[in-house]
């Protein structure tokens, strides 16, 4: 029994000296992580040669990877899809600006159709009956269409002059442009193929042709 009583004191000094023992180890190790932490934060270049050279092999050596480019591109319009025109229209009036910069040797290739619901052409326009008077459309310059008795007028600020001024009656067929019930846009022709969808509540649109 005494040997039991006086083992036991023995036991908890020691563990007592281990904990003591073990608590500074982790102190000393945790300073130096500090101090290595530190010293390498300020040292990128030493910290990169030590991982290269092997000196601390349990770090990898840092294998450069491909720079990822993405590059995105502008949708580019065709060649071709370089002449703008504009349209400008009210419940009044319609108007063509040429704003290509260039002349439209060729009215009559133009034509236009109210759309239904459904897409299906309805009211048409041909260029045809603006080249009765004038076959070409100089740049800057404009042709239109207004109605008998209505007004304002769209005419667009750019329109230096008038080339060809149709003057329709309200019951006229060839009215597209307007308000009609079933019907929220028209569509723009050019030698009989489709070039430009416009809505009619808008007032403006426009398109271009090769």
């Amino acid at each position: 029994m005494k040997d039991d009583q006086g083992s036991a004191p023995r036991r908890g000094r020691w563990f007592i000296n281990w904990k003591r023992e073990l608590l500074e180890t982790l102190a000393i190790l945790g300073v130096a992580l500090l101090v290595a932490g530190v010293w390498f934060g300020t040292h990128p270049q030493d910290w990169l040669r030590l991982c290269q050279s092997g000196a601390i092999p349990f770090l990898p050596t840092p294998t450069p990877r491909p720079l990822l480019v993405v590059v995105v591109s502008t949708p580019t319009p065709d060649s071709g899809d370089s002449r703008l025109f504009t349209l400008h229209y009210n419940e009044s009036s319609f108007y063509l600006l040429n704003a290509s910069g260039s002349s439209l040797d060729d009215v009559s290739s133009l034509a236009f159709e109210r759309l239904d619901a459904s897409g299906r052409p309805q009211n048409s326009f041909s260029g045809q009956a603006w080249a009765g008077e004038q076959a070409s459309l100089a740049h800057d310059t404009c042709n239109g269409i207004e109605i008998e008795g209505r007004g304002p007028f769209s005419r667009p600020a750019g329109c230096a002059a008038v080339s060809s001024l149709l003057t329709v009656p309200e019951s006229a067929e060839l009215i597209f442009w307007t308000t009609a019930t079933g019907s929220e846009t028209f569509r723009v022709l050019w030698q009989e193929e489709p070039v430009g969808e416009c809505q009619v509540a808008t007032g403006e649109c426009s398109f271009y042709l090769p």
